[in-house]
């Protein structure tokens, strides 16, 4: 059940490229950590998750997809971007994911959902976590060229035994998450009209 329109993903994923790359932009000319500090609040105009960690700067740019297995949301993913602005490598674990919520609902993290959720997600875009390891290394990147590195993560809801989970479309997502240090929580939601936008919490 993929339901994103390309001009709903090419306007989301414009509006964070523009964020984002706005960081790598100015570097060039010293402003940097002035535009990287101010990536989340652009970020809240824009209706994409942003922040911005000791120069390290990652968004939500809203471009989802969701899988139904015999009329059950069974899988859920989600583009997550990072530039690295620092002159050091950052490490994002997926146990650095503390909690993540769908319509309420508890989620796992899958790091293969081929494999591990048996549902074909080919074409869906590079997962962000290795397979084995759980990690992904982000090396400096104050190059202005360079765009922000955006990657998938997949979330697979948890439902009680005999519930009826989620039958329709999603409404809510919610993660929690420690990134370089910071403490942070993202929050994406989908109205009734389809309209994917998110926020800092």
């Amino acid at each position: 059940m993929k339901n994103v329109t390309r001009r709903a993903f090419l306007k989301t994923a414009g509006a964070a490229a523009l964020a984002v790359g706005a960081v790598g932009m100015l570097s060039g000319c010293g402003l940097g950590d002035f535009v990287a500090g101010s990536i989340p609040t652009l970020g809240d105009k824009l209706g994409c998750a942003a922040e911005n960690a000791n120069g390290v700067v990652y968004t939500l740019n809203n471009d989802c997809q969701w899988w139904a297995v015999d009329g059950k949301l069974a899988l859920f993913r989600l583009t997550f971007l990072v530039k690295n602005m620092t002159d050091h490598e950052v490490v994002f674990n997926a146990s650095d994911i503390k909690s993540a919520t769908l319509n309420g609902y508890p989620t796992r993290i899958v790091l293969d959902p081929e494999h591990d959720a048996r549902i074909c997600v080919k074409g869906a875009g590079e997962l962000l976590f290795d397979k084995t390891t759980g990690s992904r290394t982000y090396r400096p990147s104050n190059n202005m060229s360079e765009v922000a590195v955006g990657a998938s993560i997949y979330f697979e809801p948890i439902y009680p035994e005999g519930d009826a989970g989620i039958t329709g479309d999603w409404s809510s997502f919610e993660m929690k998450f420690t990134f370089t240090g910071k403490e942070t929580t993202f929050v994406m939601n989908r109205d009734a009209g389809g309209k994917v936008t998110s926020s800092r919490k």
